[in-house]
C-alpha cells in the first residue's frame, strides 16, 4: 500500500502541471481549483490499485478531475459559464488530442536516439526505406545490391533492434520517475 501511495503521489506530481492548468481551465479560480486538486489526489490515492497500467496515469487522473469540476460546480453556483458539462467534455476531448501527440512526440524523440545509437549502414537503409527514394522493398533491394529476401529480412532485423530500444528506453524514463 506504501508503494502504490508513494508511486501515485510521484505520478501526481510528474503531471500537477497539466492537472492543475486543465481544472483550472474548467473552473477559472486558482482557490477552486487547488481544491478540486487535493480532492483529486485523495481518490487518486485511493483508486490507483484500479489503474490498468502507470501511462494511463494522465488521461485517468484528468477523468477523476473531471468528475471533481462537475462535483465542484453541483457544489457551487458561483463558477463560470466555461464549467458546463458541455465545455468540459470538449476540454477532456481536446486534452486527449494532446495526450496522444506528447505521447508521440516522446516516442518519436526515443526513436530518432535509437537510430543514431545503430550502425550508419543500417540508418542508411532504414532511411532509404522510409523514403520515396524507395517506395518499395524492390526498389530498395535493387539500390543496394542483394535480394528482396535478404533486404526484407535486413530491415526486419533492424527494425526490431529499434523497436527493442524504444521500448527499453521508454521503460527507464518510467522507472525513473
Amino acid at each position: 500500500m506504501a508503494e502504490m501511495s508513494s508511486r501515485a503521489a510521484a505520478l501526481l506530481m510528474r503531471h500537477y502541471a497539466s492537472l492543475y492548468g486543465y481544472v483550472f481551465v474548467l473552473l477559472g479560480n486558482h482557490l477552486d481549483a487547488e481544491d478540486a486538486l487535493q480532492e483529486v489526489a485523495v481518490v487518486v490515492a485511493q483508486k490507483f490499485g484500479g489503474l490498468d497500467h502507470e501511462d494511463n496515469f494522465l488521461p485517468w487522473a484528468r477523468g477523476i478531475a473531471r468528475i471533481e469540476v462537475l462535483s465542484a460546480k453541483r457544489r457551487r453556483s458561483r463558477l463560470p459559464p466555461l464549467a458546463d458539462p458541455d465545455a468540459i467534455q470538449a476540454m477532456s476531448d481536446a486534452a486527449r488530442d494532446v495526450d496522444r501527440a506528447t505521447v508521440w512526440s516522446e516516442r518519436h524523440a526515443v526513436l530518432l536516439k535509437c537510430l543514431g545509437s545503430i550502425p550508419a549502414k543500417s540508418q542508411e537503409l532504414i532511411r532509404l526505406r522510409y523514403s520515396d527514394e524507395c517506395p518499395d522493398i524492390e526498389t530498395l533491394a535493387r539500390r543496394v545490391n542483394r535480394t528482396v529476401s535478404a533486404t526484407y529480412g535486413l530491415v526486419k532485423r533492424i527494425r526490431q533492434v529499434l523497436r527493442e530500444c524504444v521500448e527499453r528506453k521508454l521503460a527507464e524514463g518510467n522507472n525513473a520517475t
